[in-house]
């Protein structure tokens, strides 16, 4: 891996694939201990970091961490999957969650003087592209009406050994359509506006390894991933609802020339058409 220059960054996120505030997964002396490293970067304005809202973290360690931190804004990502309860416990298997365990986990982190920032899980197992679009747009909804207006969408992949990969392994679960994910952006700039910055982690591999993630046909695939290119000329595009902060950043934008993309759908995911965007056609999967 390329070594970076901090200084370079206004914002830091140190993910640990858990719960930072866990002692068993991340000691409070390690975090203090990063945080006299970014000390050292004054351009350093916010530092984000992982939780769980089932493992409550405990006031002093978030406060010791804010204190570390030397007035820089801190921010907690956690996982709000859904704010619809089936969804969350049938779909995604968090028994007993409920959109009340949010807002406490909200209402404690606020204040703190920390900033929340949920991510929610889109088409997990069950749901068709339709709900899925739905149910991610009601949780968006929910989450402004707490005060948020940043999200994070975490696109599901197939991993080995997990309930998806057994569905995925008998044909009974796909992973999203790249059209879903550019339906769920337009609806969300149209029904949102700069209520809500919607943010997509790069849909193909996470942590671990994928067997299986967004695409389309495999043809009109590159249409997207090339927009989404750090190399196309951010001067000669602009960029509809957020999907990362800026291009050349890890993530997908959604880009389109001058005029704003048409788009006419005609009942399936399979036949939603994108026009204004070079080489962007039918899918014809």
């Amino acid at each position: 891996m390329d070594a970076v220059d901090l200084g370079d960054y206004p914002i830091v996120s140190i993910y640990n694939d858990g719960n930072i505030f866990n002692e068993r997964e991340m000691p409070v002396a390690a975090i203090e201990k990063i945080c006299s490293y970014i000390d050292d970067y004054r351009t350093i304005k916010k530092v984000v970091v992982e939780s769980r809202i089932d493992y409550s973290p405990p006031d002093e360690h978030v406060a010791k961490m804010k204190k570390a931190l030397n007035g820089r804004q801190l921010e907690v990502a956690f996982g709000f999957e859904s704010a619809n309860a089936q969804v969350m416990n049938l779909c995604i298997n968090k028994g007993g969650f409920s959109a009340n365990n949010f807002d406490l986990f909200h209402s404690r982190m606020r204040g703190m003087g920390v900033l929340t920032k949920p991510l929610l899980l889109v088409k997990p197992p069950f749901l068709t592209e339709g709900e899925a679009i739905d149910d991610i747009l009601q949780t968006i909804s929910y989450c402004i009406s707490r005060g948020i207006d940043y999200v994070d969408l975490e696109v599901t992949t197939v991993e080995k050994n997990t309930v998806v990969h057994e569905l995925w392994k008998n044909d009974l679960y796909r992973p999203p359509w790249l059209w879903t994910l550019v339906e769920l952006l337009q609806q969300c700039r149209e029904r949102f506006g700069d209520r809500a910055h919607v943010y997509v982690s790069p849909p193909w591999n996470y942590s671990v390894e994928s067997l299986d993630w967004a695409r389309n046909c495999g043809k009109c695939d590159a249409g997207i991933t090339e927009a989404s290119s750090a190399t196309t000329p951010i001067s000669t595009w602009r960029s509809s609802t957020v999907w990362t902060a800026r291009a050349g950043r890890s993530g997908m934008m959604l880009l389109w020339q001058e005029t704003p993309p048409a788009r006419s759908r005609s009942g399936s995911a399979n036949s939603w058409r994108i026009s204004g965007i070079p080489g962007f056609r039918l899918c014809k999967c």
